[in-house]
């Protein structure tokens, strides 16, 4: 009999990614979104869904960082409120595991790197807030349901948001027109691919290990200069600079060694090629 997964967010960038992946690897997959009508905050919407499944992968959120700092309550909202009543009912039926999408942006400033799951988290973003709450609430001795934290990479693939900055510099310059970016583009991340990502809640699922929190990230850092540069190689445009975002995160090195080591998981999408198929779509 097959696995049944309930996964939240699954209209969202990330839990379609997910949903498609677990599907793919032979799991009964029942989607979960507000999109569609189903709501965290509602018990009978929860007791409906989870009385038919076996795990829970929760990706249901604010992800936008934009949203989240326009809006903090609503972030606030999805993040606490909306895991906590997961947390409660999942108990209540007895779920066998929560697998739970947080963000390496929980750690804040770093106090040295590469950053492992024992650096201090300091959230100071509404978005790494919500997250980080989230993360509280399922550990809460008040919850009896096992759990793995997935604190994410900064996640690219297909079904990504349009403001995102990826495909916002693609389609600038498809379009022929200036990638503009903020600062002096020397910021850095370690982008993950979808398929990567969602390999990580697949293996979370197998695996026997849980109350553990892991670090999801891509190993080779990429500088925002760096993918303008990239993407203007497939279609040549200008590059402009303007004004610093404000409260940008700082670009941070992290490993996923333990990741490597108990789940085994690792990334195995280089980011270039990863690329190159997100240019072709």
């Amino acid at each position: 009999m097959k696995q049944r997964v309930l996964v939240t967010g699954t209209v969202g960038f990330l839990g379609k990614n997910v949903a498609e992946f677990l599907e793919r690897n032979g799991l009964d997959v029942l989607p979960f979104d507000q999109k569609t009508g189903q709501d965290l905050l509602e018990e009978k919407d929860l007791e409906k869904a989870l009385s038919k499944v076996d795990f829970v992968c929760h990706l249901a959120a604010v992800g936008d960082v934009y949203l989240a700092a326009e809006n903090p309550k609503e972030a606030a909202i999805a993040g606490v409120a909306g895991t906590a009543n997961l947390a409660k009912t999942s108990q209540k039926y007895k779920i066998k595991k929560i697998i739970y999408a947080s963000t390496w942006e929980v750690y804040g400033e770093p106090k040295y790197q590469p950053i492992d799951e024992k650096h201090p988290a300091n959230p100071d973003h509404p978005y790494s807030i919500s997250k980080y709450a989230g993360e509280l609430m399922l550990k809460s001795k008040l919850f009896n349901v096992p759990w793995t934290i997935l604190r994410l990479g900064t996640s690219y693939g297909p079904y990504m948001r349009k403001n995102a900055v990826i495909p916002a510099f693609i389609n600038l310059a498809k379009a022929g027109k200036t990638i503009k970016i903020q600062g002096t583009g020397k910021q850095t991340r370690a982008f993950i691919n979808a398929n990567d990502v969602a390999n990580a809640f697949y293996l979370a699922i197998k695996s026997n290990v849980k109350n553990e929190i892991f670090n999801i990230t891509g190993t080779e850092l990429v500088s925002i200069l760096d993918l303008a540069k990239l993407i203007t190689q497939y279609h040549p445009t200008k590059i402009e600079f303007t004004e610093a975002r404000t409260a940008d995160v700082p670009s941070s090195l992290l490993t996923s060694e333990k990741a490597k080591k108990m789940l085994t998981w690792e990334a195995k999408i280089p980011f270039k090629k990863g690329l190159e198929e997100l240019l072709k779509l």
